[in-house]
């Protein structure tokens, strides 16, 4: 499988270890945790926050739901492959260890094209998304977690509150200024045939330069319109795995630029 995406994810905290939803896929995780573990590259600040070691039922997570949205916040998304149990525990971790302050929960709706939530919505700038629109008008329910107090053990006590509002409005509050680039240019057939080769899952090599298919010919002229530098790239046996720029790459570090 080619989706680097999944089976980790490099956060504010250290590095979340993905559980996998599909046993056939949990190799993939343990290898990238055996190179962390191991390579000199690594080995020294390798940081794994999940799973929680003294955890012996592991709830499922996997990368693909996982997207910093700041120093600050942090958004996973609760789909059919990353379970609640695993969000909360996560949450556990980036509170008590880094500068984060919120940790939102965002219940997908069980859809094939709604897999990950980066299949819903991908950062490209500080300020300036991708969407599908259909999806994030479909997301009707965002939790946040934040830390309550800290038990005497040293074990963070969470508050979660949620929010009958579309993430869309979660993400304004969050983000200020922000800027949407819907898929398929806002049509709506045009986005949702170009979702199935993952429109909104484009990856930024830098702010307003972005990896994407070449077939997703609408979603790459809105962005261009919003002053996005596309490097498109074939996709014809890449979509057939189904997944997208995004899923088929795993920073490492985080730098402030």
């Amino acid at each position: 499988d080619s989706f680097m995406r999944d089976p980790a994810a490099v956060v504010q905290a250290g590095v979340i270890c993905s559980h996998m939803k599909f046993s056939g896929r949990q190799g993939e995780s343990n290898l990238l945790k055996t190179i962390f573990e191991n390579h000199p590259d690594f080995r020294d600040t390798f940081n794994p926050i999940y799973p929680v070691k003294d955890n012996s039922d592991v709830p499922t997570i996997e990368g693909g739901d996982v997207i910093v949205l700041s120093d600050k916040a942090l958004a996973i998304g609760c789909s059919e492959r990353t379970d609640e149990k695993a969000i909360e525990l996560v949450a556990k971790q980036v509170l008590r260890h880094s500068a984060v302050e919120r940790v939102y929960q965002v219940d997908l709706p069980s859809k094939r094209n709604f897999m990950h939530l980066d299949t819903v919505f991908t950062l490209i700038d500080e300020n300036l998304i991708v969407t599908f629109p259909e999806a994030m008008n479909s997301v009707l329910q965002t939790c946040v977690y934040r830390q309550e107090t800290v038990h005497e053990s040293g074990e963070i006590v969470l508050h979660k509150e949620c929010v009958n509002e579309s993430i869309i409005t979660v993400l304004r509050n969050e983000i200020p200024h922000l800027e949407i680039v819907q898929t398929g240019a806002g049509n709506p057939d045009f986005s949702s045939r170009e979702q199935w080769y993952d429109g909104a899952n484009v990856f930024a090599v830098s702010p307003r330069r972005v990896i994407s298919y070449n077939r997703n010919k609408f979603t790459n002229r809105a962005l261009k319109e919003a002053g996005v530098e596309v490097i498109e790239t074939s996709s014809s046996e890449l979509s057939r795995g189904l997944g997208g720029p995004r899923c088929m790459t795993m920073p490492l570090w985080r730098m402030q630029l």
